[in-house]
């Protein structure tokens, strides 16, 4: 049960230290989708003449591609975006979290580790015959 739980803390911490740049990720791909946006529909506006076939198959497959882009991305950053606030604003919470990650590998490698018994009184118990 102890090495589930040291690695569910060592999981977390991993996540918890990405957990910055992936926001920023995140919301840079927000950003370029807009831009995107922003270019299909300038074209559309301010393209001379109706719109061919091929341009109209063309807006409408970067429409689609650049919504989904940015639907994943808003989704991630919804869910990320407390985690990253609590992380912010407790910011020695992973540093605790570290301090007590090495406490538990410490206290893992001494149970795992040979034991050894100095008797006090009865040393006749552990005389090796």
């Amino acid at each position: 049960m102890y090495k589930k739980i040291n690695q569910a803390v060592n999981d977390f911490r991993k996540i918890a230290r990405e957990v910055p740049a992936l926001v920023k990720s995140y919301e840079e791909e927000i950003s370029l989708c807009e831009k995107a946006f922003l270019d299909i529909r300038h074209c559309v506006e301010l393209k001379k003449g109706a719109l061919t076939r091929r341009q109209k198959t063309l807006i409408t497959r970067l429409t689609k591609e650049y919504s989904l882009r940015r639907r994943k991305a808003s989704d991630n950053l919804r869910v990320l975006q407390p985690l990253d606030t609590f992380l912010t604003i407790q910011g020695h919470v992973l540093n605790r979290l570290d301090t007590t990650s090495g406490e538990m590998r410490k206290q893992i490698s001494i149970i795992e580790g040979p034991r050894h018994y100095n008797p006090r009184v009865l040393n006749e118990l552990f005389k090796e015959e």
